[in-house]
């Protein structure tokens, strides 16, 4: 199993703490709906946690390589089966 660097949980712990204060109080300041501007910051730090922890990110990071040789056999395989179908479908055709 792979270990995720702390450093995205602290950023996105950050986020979806801090950006929801600042658009309250901003909100509060411009006599906007400061509830709502915090609930949609709260949305985007949800976001943005979700993202930073998300696996296919991860898989861009140097640390966790792809194994590309599984990738490549898996995309052979996909290939391979594809052929077959179009050849028995061919051949359904054919016989008809």
């Amino acid at each position: 199993m792979q270990s995720i660097n702390i450093e995205y949980y602290i950023f996105a712990f950050l986020w979806a703490i801090v950006i929801p204060i600042i658009c309250y109080f901003t909100a509060k300041k411009k006599d906007k709906s400061p509830l709502f501007w915090m609930f949609m910051g709260m949305f985007f730090g949800i976001f943005a946690l979700l993202f930073l922890t998300s696996p296919r990110h991860r898989l861009k990071n140097k640390k966790y390589p792809v194994n590309h040789e599984d990738r490549l056999n898996s995309k052979l395989k996909l290939y391979e089966t594809m052929r077959e179908i179009e050849e028995e479908k061919g051949k359904s055709l054919q016989q008809n």
